[in-house]
């Protein structure tokens, strides 16, 4: 499943979303986007969708050295409530 900005907008409808800022590349969570999502397709789901996601961003944005503490961000919002 691939899943892609609803129109007009450059924000991922699962809540993940990668800004990049000149040299810094950093994560933005909307809570109520994920509780959405999560809601609507599972936590597993959401999982698997936002890390490809930000997997697919750190290797076009050359930033593989933060992959690994983004993946754990992305599945920390489902472990947090389990």
């Amino acid at each position: 499943m691939r899943l892609t900005p609803a129109a007009n907008s450059d924000r991922p409808e699962f809540g993940v979303t990668v800004i990049a800022e000149g040299d810094a590349v950093s994560l933005d969570f909307d809570l109520k986007r994920i509780a959405a999502f999560r809601t609507k397709f599972g936590d597993e789901t959401f999982v698997e969708v936002a890390t490809r996601y930000v997997e697919e961003r750190a290797e076009a944005l050359s930033a593989q050295d933060e992959l690994w503490l983004w993946k754990e961000a992305v599945r920390a919002h489902v472990d947090s409530e389990a």
